[in-house]
């Protein structure tokens, strides 16, 4: 039985990777700067849900990548369809803690949040009611849907879909953190 075309390159080369990584002291830090990230996140938007009669539609993505804190956070637009009335618009702050699923290559938002909802000419109790939905559209579609994946562009990234030891936010890049197994 052969292997696909291409298997053994890269085998090679993440072998190689994996030696040099074993010969070096320190992890090797791959760096995804925000636009990266904002380049990814915007391909997967507008998303429009219907969840209690209340139709929600996010669109127009920020990332945020803020300094001193493990989360990346996304600025929304939020397009607003209760029962009857509306439509409302507004903007959405949300945020989740990254990480690694290895068997996609890719990276998930985790225990995302909604930080901030701000929803124009919608009374306090329509907003009360219309909250959950647009909470639950956003938290689960951020839960579900990857922040970045890796594509095989370079040694580094190949490399680290098969020895990623950690993923942290700092510095305003998402890093992803390559050792060899100790």
């Amino acid at each position: 039985m052969s292997a696909a075309p291409g298997t053994l390159q890269r085998f090679c080369l993440v072998a190689v990777a994996w030696v040099s990584a074993s010969c070096t002291p320190e992890p090797v830090v791959i760096d995804v700067s925000e636009a990266e990230i904002q380049e990814r996140v915007e391909a997967r938007f507008p998303v429009e849900t219907r969840e209690m009669l209340t139709t929600v539609v996010l669109s127009k993505p920020d990332v945020v990548l803020t300094q001193g804190s493990d989360r990346i956070g996304l600025k929304l637009d939020v397009l607003v369809r209760p029962p009857l009335v509306g439509p409302f618009t507004g903007t959405l702050t949300a945020s989740g803690q990254v990480a690694y699923r290895y068997e996609e290559k890719a990276f998930y938002l985790v225990n995302p949040r909604v930080d901030d909802l701000k929803v124009n000419g919608l009374s306090d109790e329509l907003l009360a009611k219309t909250r959950g939905p647009i909470e639950s559209v956003a938290t689960h579609y951020l839960a579900k849907h990857p922040v970045y994946e890796f594509r095989s562009r370079n040694l580094k990234e190949i490399t680290a879909q098969h020895v990623l030891r950690e993923v942290r936010v700092a510095n305003g890049v998402m890093q992803a953190v390559i050792a060899p197994p100790l």
